[in-house]
């Protein structure tokens, strides 16, 4: 029994590794656009961070997206989390949404989703309801 046990912990640390190590090579050459820099690689601070990220991805797109990556941002920045959960949702929807415009959506999700937890455990009816809405989509 202690050699199962001895050993338990050496393959868990050789998974992890390979894990990392994985992870670091598709980092670093999955794209093959060049070296990322650390600031590429971390997702937003904020949601107000994330929202300024996703106005600046959807710049260039069609109209529609555009709109709702606008839509998005200024929910979040009036605190109309609902609103911003429906918009973000129906970007991600988006078939022809390119790597960064992807990316950025997600950060932002992630982002929104961290704070909506926080606040509705604070107590936030507003952030609560999000939350749940944010629940319910993902399950669609």
């Amino acid at each position: 029994m202690n050699a199962v046990t001895f050993h338990l912990p050496s393959v868990r640390r050789f998974l992890v590794l390979a894990w990392l190590a994985s992870l670091v090579s598709v980092l670093g050459f999955g794209c093959g656009s060049g070296a990322k820099s650390e600031a590429d690689l971390k997702l937003p601070a904020t949601p107000a961070e994330a929202a300024a990220q996703v106005e600046e991805v959807f710049a260039t797109s069609e109209p529609v997206a555009k709109e709702n990556a606008a839509a998005a941002a200024e929910a979040v920045r009036t605190g109309n989390y609902e609103k911003a959960v429906v918009a973000l949702q129906s970007l991600k929807a988006r078939p022809e949404a390119t790597l960064n415009e992807g990316l950025a959506v997600h950060g932002y999700l992630v982002t929104l989703e961290a704070k909506l937890i926080n606040d509705a455990a604070a107590g936030d009816e507003k952030a609560q309801r999000a939350y749940d809405l944010l629940r319910k989509m993902k399950r669609k």
